[in-house]
């Protein structure tokens, strides 16, 4: 994981996984978990911050 993460630091544990997942069955091997690959990148600290996708609003009065 840290060879993949390695290339490509803004990836998260999803495309890591795809492109591990790709490199392992050209070599003939079986593929790995998604939140087994989640749970390796924890231990290693290579996770990305979470990100919700909701954006924080302020909201004013408008009386």
């Amino acid at each position: 994981m840290k060879a993949v993460v390695g290339l490509r630091a803004t990836y998260g544990y999803r495309r890591a996984c795809a492109v591990l997942n790709r490199q392992r069955r050209a070599e003939g091997k079986p593929g790995v978990n998604q939140k087994r690959a989640y749970h390796l990148m924890g231990r290693g600290q290579l996770l990305l911050q979470r990100h919700t996708g909701k954006p924080t609003r302020t909201h004013e009065e408008r009386w």
